[in-house]
């Protein structure tokens, strides 16, 4: 992948097995770097690459009518919807994958920071303590988490191809955490209210949806460089991005396996 400035796509509201597809298709197929911001549709569930189907109620999902799919990077399942989305695609440093993320997060601590909201890393946190992991993404935390008030706000996760030296990290800024709606699809819900996960919303943040992307947008510029005008896919990349829909993200089947 060359050194170059990000393109810039702005996808609006896909469907949960687009939005994970058109990802993997621009990972695979990553020659120039690339911030994507994107909505849900509807109410959707993604589970991590690796996660145990287990960790849901695959009855519930199905009864409660919300799209479910595998997202191509790891980490715990997600209710999506209420929120702000993105995804980049960058080239892996040698400095390895912990410092990428850390590299990668940063426009996410200047946007809240940018919003008033007092932002950090878990791990730069006085007291801080790791949480067990749990299937829940906003339920646990773990060192390069974002707290704002010792509250988890939102979840990153990635994908990395160590030969290609590329990157994918896509992540979810939660406008509202509803734990009402998590008992719908899981008996987990306690555990989300326990630890205390937060939106903008319940932060305080009333800006609109629209304001915010900018806001976001204007903070991946300060920290990462240079960004296009927002672009379209590439032919090459929505052709992909539909095959791997009919091979595995559109298959309830591979949805639902045991990795």
């Amino acid at each position: 992948m060359t050194e170059s400035p990000f393109r810039f796509i702005v996808s609006g509201a896909g469907s949960a097995s687009f939005n994970m597809a058109l990802d993997e298709a621009l990972f695979l197929l990553a020659g120039r770097p690339v911030l994507r911001f994107y909505r849900w549709d509807k109410l959707s569930v993604s589970m991590g690459r690796f996660q145990d189907p287990s960790a849901l109620s695959r009855e519930r999902v199905l009864r409660s009518g919300y799209p479910a799919v595998r997202r191509p990077t790891g980490g715990g399942w997600i209710l999506h919807g209420d929120e702000l989305t993105y995804s980049v695609v960058a080239p892996l440093s040698a400095d390895g994958v912990k410092a990428a993320y850390r590299k990668l997060t940063r426009f996410l601590g200047c946007f809240y920071r940018d919003l008033g909201l007092d932002a950090g890393y878990a791990c730069e946190l006085s007291g801080y303590r790791e949480i067990r992991r749990t299937e829940i993404c906003y339920a646990g935390n773990e060192p390069y988490d974002i707290l704002v008030g010792g509250r988890k706000i939102g979840g990153n996760a990635q994908r990395v191809d160590r030969r290609r030296a590329v990157v994918l990290q896509h992540g979810s800024i939660p406008l509202r955490v509803k734990p009402e709606l998590l008992g719908v699809i899981s008996e987990t819900k306690s555990e989300l209210e326990h630890f205390g996960a937060a939106g903008l919303r319940e932060l305080g943040i009333v800006e609109p949806e629209d304001v915010l992307e900018r806001r976001l947008e204007k903070a991946f510029r300060e920290t990462q460089g240079m960004l296009e005008s927002p672009s379209e896919p590439t032919e090459a990349e929505r052709k992909l991005a539909a095959n791997l829909i009919e091979e595995k993200y559109g298959r309830e089947e591979w949805i639902w396996r045991k990795p």
